[in-house]
């Protein structure tokens, strides 16, 4: 989002350019800025539609600013919420262990290593979340399965990813069990049912997200004509210019 200058070179008075404002909140909304509210914004209509563009650069700026702060204070917050909220089922000392042991073990410096650190740091941040939205002791985890997919059917994560957040909550219930010990059954990987559901719950997910192509033109087509085999360019080509469907291409 941000905002637009939109020159009118026909425009016979003053100014030859208007003030636009571009949102991508939901889908692609935009709307002109009334000249009311110019002056607030640092634009006045003796401005060149050059130097109303450099001031609406520097303003597009602050809000990226201010986006990426809130961003990030979203994510202190929610980050200090778990951390206060797991006291009660991961006390602080018992985490710092399980975290020395399992997740920076094994972690060198190198770029690959960093990645390693942050994909485990990633992922058992996700089964804390599950540790805690769930209530249970993890000696009870096996007695509670249903709610355990029901709770990962509404996250609607890929069967993969499923599979490393409770490779880390089973790391972390045989821990803990051992510590205070009680007994411990690791939670199962989804089957059957509990699959099918789980995997129709994040491809309709996908589904909803997924946005439409932009079109193939013929100059798109030129662009990128060194990098297709004659056969395959030549079979664009015919749909493109005679609008023919593949069948008839074929015939």
């Amino acid at each position: 989002m941000g905002y637009y200058i939109r020159k009118l070179n026909k425009k016979k008075s003053l100014p030859h350019w208007k003030i636009q404002f571009v949102s991508y909140k939901n889908h692609r909304r935009t709307w002109d800025i009334p000249k009311e509210r110019w002056r607030a914004l640092g634009f006045h209509p003796g401005m060149t539609a050059f130097e109303c563009e450099v001031r609406a650069r520097q303003l597009n700026s602050k809000i990226h600013l201010q986006q990426q702060e809130e961003r990030l204070h979203r994510q202190f917050k929610e980050t200090l919420e778990l951390r206060m909220r797991s006291e009660a089922f991961m006390p602080k000392e018992f985490v710092e262990e399980f975290e020395m042991r399992f997740i920076h073990s094994r972690i060198d410096d190198s770029p690959l290593g960093r990645r390693r650190l942050k994909r485990r740091r990633v992922i058992w941040t996700a089964a804390q979340k599950m540790i805690i939205k769930l209530n249970v002791e993890p000696s009870e985890w096996f007695y509670h399965l249903g709610e355990i997919y029901d709770y990962f059917e509404a996250q609607e994560l890929s069967i993969s990813y499923i599979h490393s957040v409770l490779k880390f909550a089973n790391l972390w219930g045989f821990f803990i069990s051992k510590k205070l010990a009680k007994p411990f059954l690791p939670i199962e990987a989804p089957r059957g049912y509990d699959r099918q559901r789980l995997l129709e719950a994040f491809y309709q997910s996908k589904r909803q997200k997924r946005l439409p192509s932009r079109g193939l033109t013929p100059q798109k087509l030129k662009e990128v004509h060194s990098t297709l085999n004659p056969e395959n360019y030549n079979y664009l080509l015919l749909t493109l210019w005679f609008g023919l469907r593949p069948q008839e291409v074929d015939n």
